[in-house]
């Protein structure tokens, strides 16, 4: 499909290895995939909680893995819903988190997903994956 696309409106991104570095310049994070399988592995909704970012999600991926009520710092919205989307959006924007509530919604989301899925070892795992790929 990228074919179809004049050949400048797209770029390949490479893996970026400090990802993780990327996130917490975010305002928010948006990431509503259309079905409930297209967030492969988790390691997108993984990497966004355990930086704390404020995040828009749809019950996706890893969230069918996951107890929302125990994570801080996100929206989760129905799927292909323009006006939840956009309002879970404005939320985030209007209302702005401090670098300490990015840090304290890290640790909870951190200390959480540790206990279901074991977030350290997967990335660290993913990590020298791509570092040897």
């Amino acid at each position: 499909l990228l074919n179809r696309l004049p050949r400048r409106s797209w770029s390949t991104v490479r893996w970026e290895t400090f990802v993780d570095d990327l996130f917490p310049i975010f305002d928010v994070f948006v990431h509503v995939p259309e079905d409930q399988l297209s967030e492969a592995f988790g390691f997108v909704y993984v990497e966004t909680l355990t930086t704390g970012t404020p995040s828009v999600l749809t019950a996706s991926g890893i969230l069918h893995e996951l107890d929302p009520g125990k994570l801080k710092g996100i929206m989760v919205v129905p799927f292909k819903d323009p006006a939840a989307i956009e309002a879970a959006m404005r939320h985030w924007i209007a209302q702005g988190t401090s670098p300490e509530q990015r840090l304290e919604m890290a640790r909870v989301n951190t200390a959480y997903l540790n206990t279901v899925i074991g977030a350290r070892q997967k990335m660290e795992r993913l990590y020298e994956f791509y570092d040897h790929a």
